[in-house]
């Protein structure tokens, strides 16, 4: 587990433990990419909405973990779990990119503010529009476009402060290896006269 690191058991002579402490930090440190994307629907007739897509996961397709923007004129209040919404086909939450940024048939579904959830994804033809009265509209376009390169969520790094950790646990040890060496009788060569 990576929060149950004792500090006391890593601060003896053993470099194993010093090592074991750096090799957790190091793993705990690994962390999921994370990037958004801006988001727009429209074009067909009925339902239009803009908003700011956040995904994480290192190769497409990436999991879509929040939504955040406005449809058909109220806000988007969350994001409906996979499988969720809306009936026809099941949502997955999932965004392709690149080389296209896409949607695919299962889509990504969410609330709006005026209790309505939606499901847009895509069709045959295009994108589409499911709500919960399974009510579908055909004919939309989806585009989404990357805000910025994806970077580490901004997080602290365990990554770093178990690299500190290990320059202090590593000194430690040497001061007092050191410590050890020098502690004993002091033994003063012996100068002969001739």
């Amino acid at each position: 587990m990576c929060n149950n690191v004792t500090w006391p058991a890593a601060c003896n002579n053993s470099g194993t433990q010093v090592g074991a402490v750096f090799a957790a930090f190091v793993t705990c440190g690994t962390q999921a990419r994370a990037a958004q994307y801006n988001w727009t629907y429209g074009g067909d007739g009925h339902h239009s909405g803009s908003g700011t897509l956040t995904t994480t996961g290192a190769t497409s397709p990436f999991t879509i973990t929040g939504i955040s923007g406005n449809f058909d004129s109220n806000s988007i209040v969350f994001l409906q779990d996979a499988g969720d919404c809306c009936g026809n086909t099941g949502n997955n939450n999932l965004l392709y990119s690149p080389p296209s940024t896409l949607l695919d048939r299962g889509g990504l579904a969410f609330e709006t503010s005026a209790g309505t959830p939606f499901q847009i994804f895509f069709n045959v033809n295009g994108y589409s529009v499911e709500d919960i009265n399974e009510v579908i509209t055909f004919g939309g376009t989806f585009t989404a476009t990357l805000q910025a390169a994806p970077g580490p969520t901004p997080v602290p790094e365990p990554s770093s402060l178990g690299i500190v950790a290990f320059g202090f646990v590593s000194a430690a040890a040497f001061i007092n290896r050191r410590r050890h060496r020098t502690s004993g009788p002091m033994h003063r060569p012996e100068i002969s006269l001739s």
